[in-house]
């Protein structure tokens, strides 16, 4: 988080001071610690302080956008300050003393035009493609100190940048509860039945019915499994007379049948070996349910006759 902004902020400032003459480079704590002398000028990048943007602060995830993939992250919503100090190696007399003094200021006029970038101020100018662990909403100028320096002494002026954004732990999303199971939707689109369907007494009769299912299968294929079971359930309703033939299913009076890979099943209905006039048999149909129950389907009407 904050070493990304201090590294990144150590790059921008290089790109951007490449060209200005006299300075050797911009370093960060923890360089290479080589003494400076003569006209050696080198720019320090440091984060002086982080505090919260606000009293108590959010403990609030944040949804953060990265490729097209939305992550929840812990994001801290920071303000503090920058130091970038502009030192010259120690001066052997009063000319030469005043000599490094102008080099520095210049350096220092160009640093002071690169902060003024609306990109810079703006924050905007730090964004890059991959994930930084941060983001900036504002990077602004301070203040400019010229320390006091005796003759022979390190000469070096300290210019101080406000900054605001929130940061937060790269790649690290928030964790929760491990998923060991998916459960199984189905989606049942209206069933194919036969209309004007009649029988007379003694006879068995077919009839077909097409079911459109279009199951969402979470987790189940992927393991191995087979999904969940398609299969249609029928019973006779109220007095209806007759018999349905097929598979036992769970539920008073329920009759399976499975379900074939062009989703046609075939309801075989018995008739009474006699009946008075004619009389009607009404047959419910629903889908059996993976986790038990059912889900209705629909009604077929079947004529009996003498």
């Amino acid at each position: 988080m904050l070493d990304a902004f201090e590294a990144r902020l150590a790059e921008l400032l290089t790109d951007r001071l490449d060209e200005v003459a006299g300075l050797a480079g911009v370093v960060r704590p923890g360089g290479d610690g080589t003494a400076l002398g003569g006209d050696a000028l080198e720019l320090r990048v440091r984060i002086v302080d982080a505090r919260p943007m606000t009293v108590v602060g959010d403990d609030a995830r944040a949804r953060l956008g990265e490729r097209g993939a939305w992550r929840e992250r812990v994001t801290l919503a920071l303000e503090g300050r920058v130091e970038l100090e502009l030192r010259i190696g120690e001066a052997g007399d009063g000319a030469e003393s005043a000599a490094q003094r102008g080099q520095l200021v210049g350096v220092l006029d160009r640093l002071l035009v690169c902060l003024a970038d609306e990109g810079v101020r703006s924050g905007l100018a730090f964004a890059k493609a991959s994930d930084q662990g941060f983001e900036l909403d504002g990077f602004r100028l301070a203040q400019v100190q010229a320390p006091d320096a005796g003759e022979g002494a390190l000469q070096s002026w300290r210019v101080e940048v406000d900054y605001q954004g929130r940061f937060w732990p790269v790649g690290e999303e928030q964790a929760g509860v491990a998923i060991a199971a998916l459960p199984i939707r189905t989606a049942v689109l209206p069933a194919g039945l036969p209309s004007g369907a009649s029988v007379r007494a003694g006879e068995t009769l077919e009839l077909p019915v097409r079911v459109a299912l279009e199951s969402l299968h979470l987790g189940a294929e992927a393991d191995g499994g087979e999904g969940p079971p398609r299969r249609i359930m029928a019973r006779l309703r109220g007095a209806s007379p007759g018999e349905l033939l097929g598979d036992a299913a769970p539920g008073e009076g329920f009759v399976g049948y499975a379900v074939d890979p062009a989703g046609e099943i075939s309801v075989r209905y018995a008739a009474p070996d006699a009946v008075v006039g004619k009389a009607e048999a009404r047959i419910e149909l629903a889908l059996e349910r993976p986790a038990g129950g059912r889900v209705g389907l629909g009604e077929l009407r079947v004529e009996v006759r003498e």
